[in-house]
C-alpha cells in the first residue's frame, strides 16, 4: 500500500511538472535579456557650435538584442518613472528616447533635454529594454530598470541665454534654456554702470567681463524694476530715464516660480 501511495505521489509529481514547465519557459523570468548595469549616459551640446541641439548617448552596454526596442526615460527630483503600459505606448510622452544598436539617440532629443534642463532638481535617466509578447498584458514585456543620476549640461555662456529688445512702444524678450516654447516671466532690472573698471573689461574684451557686470548688476543700484512675461510686452523705457552718453546693464533672471524652474540669469 504505501509502494503504491509512493508510486501515485510520483505520477503526480511529474504530471504538474509537466504542466508547469512550458509555462515557465515562456514567462517573462526565463526571457534573455541586456545587462544595463554597466550604462553611462552623458549629455553633450552638438559639435557644430550650436546652442540648442544637444546630443545624448550611453557608452558600456551592446545593445544588441535584435528582437528587443531600448527606451531611454528621464526624470527630475523625486519624479518616478511611468512605465508604459503596452508596446505601442512606448514612446509617448516628452520624456521618452529610443537607443539605437550603437548607443545614440536622435529624434526628440531636443525636447526631452530642454524640458529636464527647465525644470529644478537633478536629472535622472531610466534605461528598459522592451520585447514585443503576443500574450503579455499589453502585448509588452519589460526588462529590468537601469537607474543613473546623470551630470546637469552646463548653461549657455552668459549674454547668450536671455536676450532682450527695447522699443519706445514694446518690449521684445527671448530664452534660449529650457524648452524655448515654454511660456515663462522674466524679472528684469535695469541700472546704471558707474564702475569703470567693469567697463574697462568689457571694452578689453577680457575673457570674465560678462561675469564681472552679472555680479555687479545684482547688487547695484537700479532705476526699473519689473516682471515681464517671455515675448512681446509694454515698453519698458516708459519707465526709464535714460540719460546720453551714460552706460547701464540689464539683469535678466527667469522666474523660477517657488523653485519649479532651474535658476537662469543673464
Amino acid at each position: 500500500m504505501k509502494n503504491l501511495r509512493k508510486f501515485l505521489m510520483i505520477v503526480i509529481l511529474l504530471v504538474v511538472a509537466i504542466i508547469v514547465l512550458p509555462i515557465k519557459a515562456n514567462a517573462a523570468d526565463d526571457t534573455e535579456w541586456t545587462d544595463l548595469t554597466k550604462a553611462k549616459v552623458t549629455i553633450t551640446r552638438e559639435a557644430d557650435g550650436s546652442y540648442w541641439n544637444y546630443k545624448v548617448s550611453v557608452t558600456g552596454v551592446n545593445f544588441n538584442n535584435t528582437d528587443s526596442t531600448y527606451m531611454m526615460y528621464f526624470t527630475n527630483g523625486n519624479e518616478e518613472w511611468i512605465k508604459p503600459d503596452s508596446y505601442d505606448s512606448l514612446t509617448t510622452g516628452d520624456n521618452a528616447l529610443t537607443i539605437d544598436e550603437n548607443g545614440n539617440t536622435k529624434l526628440g532629443v531636443q525636447l526631452v533635454i530642454s524640458n529636464c534642463m527647465e525644470k529644478n532638481g537633478d536629472i535622472y535617466c531610466w534605461i528598459v529594454e522592451c520585447k514585443y509578447s503576443a500574450t503579455a498584458p499589453g502585448n509588452l514585456l519589460l526588462g529590468d530598470v537601469y537607474k543613473t543620476k546623470i551630470d546637469r549640461p552646463s548653461l549657455h555662456p552668459l549674454g547668450t541665454r536671455i536676450k532682450g529688445y527695447f522699443f519706445p512702444d514694446s518690449t521684445s524678450t527671448y530664452k534660449y534654456e529650457g524648452n524655448i516654447n515654454q511660456d515663462r516671466k522674466i524679472n528684469v532690472k535695469i541700472g546704471s554702470v558707474s564702475d569703470n573698471t567693469i567697463l574697462n573689461s568689457i571694452k578689453n574684451g577680457e575673457s570674465d567681463c560678462l561675469q564681472k557686470l552679472l555680479n555687479y548688476s545684482k547688487s547695484a543700484a537700479s532705476i526699473c524694476k519689473t516682471t515681464i512675461p517671455v515675448g512681446k510686452s509694454s515698453s519698458i523705457l516708459s519707465k526709464v530715464n535714460l540719460t546720453e552718453k551714460n552706460y547701464y546693464y540689464v539683469y535678466f533672471e527667469l522666474d523660477d516660480e517657488n523653485g519649479k524652474y532651474y535658476p537662469v540669469e543673464d
